[in-house]
């Protein structure tokens, strides 16, 4: 039986949750109806005419796209140009689109986390803090023990409470996340589900990561070794190839903007892409390293990601239904000369 729409949409939102995008970012649901059902859903970087081909080729009737394939206003509509003649080929064969884009940057276990654990550094912590949310105590009865463990990662600790007649637990979770895990415990068969607001405590977010490499090393064999982790023909940085570095900072996909974060968290280095010339130049100034592998080299890893992450979910919610498969096609739009 195909599963709504509506259902991945809230599985997604429960690790790249909206509130995590950066201001005036399009995110959300962009193509399709909450209700049309899904039997296969495709990951993708960017959501290019040969992707939505492959999408169609393989039945599929979702497309997570990490960037948004709706950005600017819409002032006309017209199929006879690429992006009215993309998006009527979705709609014409009923494709639900939904865009992550920086509230997957920026979750738990995103992108920028990934990248950070494939370089090595240690306990990475946000590059810029974006924003906070309170933590909930569920104070939860039952009268029979009751499965948390299927709640999976939403549930951030569990206490077992004693109690004479009922099981009773106290359990940690995010304000953002609590609603979905109050739905949860009483389908679980939970007696009473009590939140009780922690003012002391929060959960912080942040865009990007910065950290301590496990060994230190030098600019020009970081370089050399994310050529390798990233795959790419060719890269490009800035900085003195035999400087030290040991504090690393990234930002997938362009991290212009970032520099200056990546000076005041003391890092040797900032990995992103979409480097500028006058970025370059200032990044020179500071005295601090760049290294550059492309955009689409450092968010493609975004579609491995989705996946797991889905079916991570669909498995502790018992949902075999839908299927989770990631576009097998690149959408890097350089060729390189090596």
């Amino acid at each position: 039986m195909p599963v709504p729409v509506q259902r991945i949409v809230d599985w997604i939102e429960r690790f790249a949750q909206p509130q995590f995008a950066l201001p005036g970012d399009k995110v959300g649901l962009q193509i399709g109806s909450p209700s049309q059902g899904v039997t296969r859903v495709m990951t993708t970087l960017d959501l290019t005419p040969e992707v939505a081909d492959e999408a169609i080729a393989q039945n599929c009737q979702m497309i997570i796209a990490h960037h948004a394939v709706i950005f600017r206003p819409l002032d006309k509509l017209r199929t006879d140009e690429p992006r009215g003649a993309l998006l009527q080929k979705l709609l014409v064969h009923n494709i639900a689109v939904y865009v992550p884009h920086t509230a997957m940057d920026v979750a738990p276990d995103g992108i920028n986390e990934n990248l950070a654990s494939l370089l090595g550094i240690v306990d990475p912590r946000p590059l810029r803090q974006l924003g906070s949310e309170q933590r909930i105590m569920l104070d939860v009865t039952s009268e029979e023990p009751l499965p948390l463990h299927h709640i999976g990662h939403d549930l951030d600790e569990i206490y077992e409470v004693p109690c004479k007649s009922l099981q009773r637990y106290h359990l940690m979770t995010s304000e953002g996340a609590s609603r979905h895990v109050g739905q949860r415990l009483w389908d679980m068969g939970a007696r009473s589900v009590d939140e009780i607001l922690l003012r002391t405590a929060h959960h912080s977010w942040g865009i990007g990561r910065v950290g301590w490499l496990v060994e230190e090393t030098t600019l020009g064999e970081l370089a050399e070794k994310i050529k390798q982790v990233l795959a790419v023909p060719a890269l490009r940085f800035v900085g003195a190839r035999d400087s030290s570095v040991s504090v690393v900072a990234v930002l997938c996909g362009d991290g212009n903007r970032f520099v200056s974060d990546a000076v005041r968290a003391d890092a040797d280095v900032l990995v992103t892409g979409d480097v500028y010339y006058h970025t370059a130049l200032e990044a020179q100034q500071w005295g601090i390293g760049l290294i550059d592998p492309g955009h689409h080299a450092t968010e493609s890893l975004v579609k491995r990601l989705l996946v797991e992450h889905l079916r991570e979910i669909a498995e502790e919610e018992g949902v075999s239904e839908v299927e989770f498969v990631a576009s097998e096609l690149s959408t890097e739009p350089f060729e390189f000369l090596t």
